[in-house]
């Protein structure tokens, strides 16, 4: 059980890189995205995570660019 409490209290935090920037401006343009929610999602496509948020337009984004790749 401890092991398991410690796995989730330290969260893991993929790094912002130029490359996910780079590709957070790109959707930001293509589908009218705000700052963050672009980052949010360049993020979660380049690292294949899970995206979990009660936003219906970022999560048509994720859903769309993953449709193409």
């Amino acid at each position: 059980m401890d092991s398991i409490v410690r796995r989730y209290s330290r969260p893991l935090y993929p790094p912002l890189t130029m490359e996910c920037t780079a590709y957070a401006a790109k959707l930001r343009k293509r589908y009218n995205l705000s700052f963050f929610d672009s980052i949010h999602a360049a993020i979660a496509l380049k690292e294949d995570l899970a995206y979990y948020d009660l936003d219906p337009d970022v999560n048509r984004v994720i859903e769309s660019e993953r449709a193409i790749k």
